[in-house]
Order: structure tokens, then sequence, then C-alpha cells
């Protein structure tokens, strides 16, 4: 599902699942700004990005396209090799 999709979805009726599903989308979204962020602030390309990370630049296009299937250990290692800190707040909600 991408943003845009998650957008339409909300004007029509949303169930509990879906608000998991967004709630799963605007993480990847806000992970990927992360890296992409740290990206330009470096001035690194993608390769040079998934050096410092240990992995390949295909893993790092999945990250900044929102196509990767994270754990918070890998997320966490990650963020580490970067000497960087990222903040994360999950909250889910319910539909009465």
């Amino acid at each position: 599902m991408t943003l845009k999709s998650a957008n339409e979805a909300l004007e029509k009726n949303v169930e509990n699942d879906d608000l998991v599903r967004f709630a799963y989308i605007d993480l990847l979204a806000y992970v990927a700004t992360f890296f992409i962020k740290y990206r330009f602030e470096n001035k690194l390309t993608q390769k040079d990005l998934a050096k410092r990370l240990e992995i390949s630049q295909v893993m790092v296009s999945k990250i900044e396209n929102g196509k990767w299937n994270f754990s918070m250990e890998k997320l966490n290692k990650y963020v580490q090799k970067l000497d960087e800190k990222l903040s994360l707040k999950i909250e889910l909600h319910t539909i009465k």
C-alpha cells in the first residue's frame, strides 16, 4: 500500500486493520526519510551508505523506498553504525 492509497482509504470507512497498516506505512516513511536525510547531509551515494552499513546498495534503495520489512534489532544496528539517534513513536487506536 502506498501513501497515496492510504490517504484515499482514509476518506472511506476505515477498519482497525487499516489503521495498523497506515501506522506501519507512516513508520516506513519516517525511517526512509531518516536515511535519505543522513545521506544528503553527509553527501553520500546509496553505495557509500551501503558500505557504512555493511549492506548492499539494493538494500539501501529498499530502505529509502519504504520496501524494507525491518526488525527493530536491524534498524538499531544500522542507526548505531551511523553514530546517530532515531526516535520512533507508535500509536495504535481502535475505531469505536
